[in-house]
């Protein structure tokens, strides 16, 4: 996505899509519903029209009553968050590692947990000391910052980082971030003023907090329980000539 904070992140806009379904026979049309809902409520929902049995381990609801209903607005008091998460999205940074986040999104507010904050969230920077093989199992490292594809933005970007009026901007798109974030998404849907410091939303922060840590624990998440498994998967498309491991379609047992 050559676009920065946008794909490959679990900002507004990297998240937040529209969803629209039709179904004369059976569903109300001309309605807009405000109901909170995620991709992983799709299969019980089709299951459930279906009239198959959902399995236990589907962590997901149907929307089959949302759809069904002549409400507009919100139908499902219950539908009030969605959660989603991050693991790596190509290989840009050394050993293969990615950038592991979790959110909780509201109707008001998003909490976002950045589990690695020490590591560059849009890939690390070009290295000055690697040749750029671009031949056999190794891709070129482009402008460096790998997990934001190559365009004229991006470009821009990079070549005025020092400028006055792009710094702010390069620094949020490219540099790293606090392990904690949180954002007014109906006053600020870009989510570049970050209230996770200002005393008024601790409140906020801790409420938003201890649902996401309910969740993910509940789900067996295994970032909510220190481990780094998903550090370890292998890579099947090829890989930047990044120090550490860099093998293509092999487990990294360092983890």
């Amino acid at each position: 996505m050559p676009f920065p904070r946008a794909k490959a992140n679990l900002y507004e806009y990297g998240t937040h899509v529209p969803l629209a379904v039709r179904w004369p026979d059976a569903i109300p049309a001309g309605r807009v519903v405000d109901d909170l809902t995620s991709s992983i409520d799709f299969a019980p929902t089709f299951l459930q029209i279906a009239g198959v049995d959902i399995p236990s381990q589907i962590t997901g609801k149907s929307l089959w009553h949302v759809l069904q209903s002549k409400q507009e607005g919100q139908v499902d008091a219950k539908r009030d968050a969605v959660v989603t998460g991050r693991e790596r999205h190509t290989h840009a940074r050394p050993d293969n590692l990615g950038y592991p986040s979790r959110s909780i999104r509201t109707m008001n507010y998003l909490y976002i947990w950045n589990v690695a904050p020490e590591r560059w969230p849009a890939g690390n920077p070009r290295p000055q000391d690697r040749k750029d093989l671009t031949t056999g199992n190794f891709k070129s490292f482009g402008l460096g910052y790998a997990d934001v594809d190559g365009s004229p933005t991006k470009r821009y970007m990079l070549e005025h980082r020092n400028d006055a009026e792009v710094q702010e901007l390069f620094h949020r798109a490219f540099g790293k971030r606090p392990a904690e974030e949180l954002y007014n998404i109906k006053e600020d849907p870009a989510c570049l003023n970050n209230l996770v410091g200002d005393p008024e939303y601790q409140p906020i922060r801790n409420k938003l907090r201890a649902r996401l840590d309910s969740i993910l624990t509940t789900q067996y998440d295994p970032r909510a329980y220190g481990y780094d498994i998903f550090e370890s998967y292998p890579r099947y498309s090829n890989m930047r000539n990044f120090h550490g491991f860099n093998e293509k379609g092999a487990y990294n047992f360092n983890y």
